[in-house]
């Protein structure tokens, strides 16, 4: 999840843990006067108090958990949660905010169909991966434990290529869904095919898991008829 949601929830939470990936990357939370604000006076002096060594105080506030802009507060509380999970980030990606800005809304897209809109299709088969993975722990059979990688392998493949993510011309074809504004042909294409296969290879997945089970099962039962 976001950083700050899970550090703020710790204080009352301890049992909430967080580790950040590695690489990963650290993406600026924009603070912006609007154009043609009632209050512009006070909107400067909300951005300049924000950034002021006792606003930047402000946002490490537990119930904030944000980092400050400015290094050296940060520094000033070594004892900050943020301040003991910064030397976890040793590497990070580069970020060029113009290619952000290309991939923006076919990011978005493809987030929507492979996961917001098969929530529950993807709990299922993890729950089950993970109930599956954990029967196999001790167990070294070469069959099953590359059926388990093939799973994971099938449910986790994104349809889309890098090489798709540097065409700009598909890039613009792609836009926010809204109601009564009807999609390019090329995303409605996009969309369907991204759908058709995730949902194939997630049964797929499936079908090596219940393969597996069937198959622990004949083994447990000869070895109880053994016994």
């Amino acid at each position: 999840m976001i950083d700050f949601f899970a550090l703020s929830l710790q204080p009352r939470n301890p049992q909430i843990r967080l580790g950040y990936p590695a690489p990963t990357s650290v993406l600026p939370v924009c603070a912006a006067l609007i154009r043609g604000a009632s209050v512009p006076d006070n909107g400067r002096l909300f951005l300049r108090y924000l950034l002021s060594a006792q606003g930047q105080q402000v946002l490490l506030q537990p119930e904030l958990s944000r980092y400050p802009i400015d290094g050296r507060i940060l520094a000033g509380v070594p004892d900050h949660p943020l301040s003991r999970h910064q030397p976890l980030i040793t590497e990070r990606y580069d970020y060029d905010a113009q290619q952000s800005r290309l991939r923006y809304e076919l990011v978005n897209a493809l987030f929507d169909q492979l996961i917001t809109f098969r929530l529950q299709e993807l709990q299922h088969f993890w729950h089950r991966y993970h109930e599956t993975a954990m029967r196999l722990a001790d167990d070294s059979n070469p069959k099953w434990q590359a059926d388990l990688a093939r799973a994971r392998e099938l449910a986790t493949t994104v349809p889309f290529s890098a090489e798709q993510l540097g065409d700009e011309r598909l890039l613009g074809q792609f836009a926010r869904y809204q109601p009564g504004i009807p999609l390019t042909s090329e995303q409605q294409r996009q969309q369907d095919r991204w759908r058709r296969e995730s949902a194939d290879r997630l049964e797929q997945a499936l079908r090596l898991l219940r393969g597996i089970a069937d198959r622990r099962a004949v083994q447990d039962a000869t070895e109880e008829g053994a016994d």
